[in-house]
């Protein structure tokens, strides 16, 4: 059973430029690679500034994390005593969300700016020297620094993340 299902539904524009639904489809979650039972949903994106008015179809991006300029909306689902997540990688060499430390799990640094609102149980989000924990309707900004996540709790975690892509000069 998939722990991530949700509805998509997609406005744009027709060709006088009138508003409309351009699509209204079902999404889901797949297993998240880096911890069993975890999965994540990659809602929405773009590798590029948008600009409008435009068709509303989903626009070409490629790469779990947005490039500079490029954006991304995705769901993951936690579940219960998770041990680390984070250790997402693109298959691009230039990614930079590879892992940084063999000794700390999960650890990784983004390019980006993540705007995440925890909508479902806890989690611990593991910085530098300092965790901490966010509960449901927690609002976290994360500015492009170390992190991992965990959740050691009973019940599950999922959580929604806006990614925009930002330079970030201690990803070089």
């Amino acid at each position: 059973m998939a722990n991530i299902a949700r509805r998509l539904v997609m406005t744009g524009h027709d060709a006088a430029g009138v508003s409309r639904v351009i699509s209204d489809q079902r999404i889901s979650g797949i297993t998240g690679p880096a911890m069993p039972g975890s999965e994540v949903a990659q809602i929405w994106g773009s590798n590029a500034p948008l600009a409008y008015p435009d068709s509303g179809a989903m626009p070409a991006y490629s790469a779990f994390f947005p490039p500079l300029h490029g954006a991304r909306l995705v769901e993951l689902y936690l579940p219960p005593h998770s041990t680390s997540y984070g250790a997402v990688t693109d298959d691009d060499p230039d990614s930079s969300a590879a892992p940084l430390a063999a000794d700390r799990p999960g650890m990784h640094r983004t390019a980006s700016t993540d705007l995440i609102i925890v909508m479902e149980g806890r989690v611990d989000c593991e910085l530098d020297e300092e965790t901490v924990t966010l509960n449901a309707g927690d609002v976290l900004v994360q500015n492009g620094t170390i992190h991992a996540w965990f959740n050691p709790y009973a019940e599950p975690c999922r959580f929604l993340a806006a990614m925009v892509g930002a330079e970030n000069n201690l990803c070089k």
